[in-house]
């Protein structure tokens, strides 16, 4: 006998979904709050910091959404949970909770079949039927757009960041020597910026993929800063 999925059943899953988003904001919450108080390190250190109820906001938000069957609240659910989880996953280095993200990935996922099924089954019985609100258009679009830039923006700082580590791009930030990278550190000396006998104490540069645009740095011994201007590397200064 061929499965019927009806309207109750698309209110069940988006019921489950929407289930699964509130605890997923509350356990988070939970969390965040006891990791700030807590000054947490290790494992729940990165969960002490403020920025971290832009992910609850965003979930609370599609748990709102998907109390109203919105299949934009469901899809966006799902598509940030499994960016939170890639992202998550290379700043460990490894995968982690597989069994954990699988059950709630399940629960999100039946919010999106049974927020189109629910909308499309009303349409079927009413010709009439009006799937968005006005007020969908003069609120949600506008309030969803200022949290998704705030999730764009956060992901390009963590994408910057993951590049600097990884060398492709040159850290914006004030570098300690010790922190420098062998090749960095080899050219510095192979151009003359610094000397055998020197340690770099502090660099900053403000190129993009390599230090030899510019930059500037305390060793030591002296204040350096250097640019570089048709290939070579000119307009070396220093104070003793």
């Amino acid at each position: 006998m061929k499965f019927q999925y009806n309207l109750d059943d698309a209110t069940h899953d988006i019921k489950q979904a929407s289930i699964a988003a509130f605890l997923s904001a509350a356990m988070s919450t939970l969390v965040i709050v006891v990791a700030i108080v807590t000054s947490a390190e290790g494992v729940f250190g990165p969960f002490a910091d403020p920025i971290n109820f832009i992910d609850v906001a965003l979930v609370v938000a599609c748990w709102v959404g998907l109390r109203f069957y919105s299949r934009t609240a469901a899809v966006t659910l799902v598509i940030y949970f499994i960016l939170a989880k890639i992202f998550i996953m290379l700043e460990n280095g490894r995968p982690s909770g597989l069994l954990f993200t699988m059950i709630w990935l399940y629960f999100y996922w039946k919010g999106i079949r049974g927020t189109f099924a629910y909308h499309r089954l009303r349409k079927e019985a009413d010709s009439s039927y009006r799937s968005t609100p006005v007020s969908f258009y003069y609120f949600v679009i506008p309030v969803g757009g200022i949290v998704l830039s705030l999730i764009i923006l956060g992901v390009s700082l963590f994408g910057l960041g993951i590049l600097a580590e990884s060398g492709t791009f040159v850290s914006p930030e004030v570098t300690a020597g010790d922190k420098l990278s062998k090749s960095d550190l080899q050219l510095l000396l192979d151009e003359g910026i610094i000397r055998p006998d020197e340690t770099v104490l502090y660099f900053y540069s403000t190129g993009l993929t390599s230090i030899s645009d510019d930059g500037n740095l305390l060793t030591d011994q002296r204040v350096v800063s250097y640019e570089e201007n048709r290939g070579s590397i000119r307009g070396l200064r220093s104070e003793l």
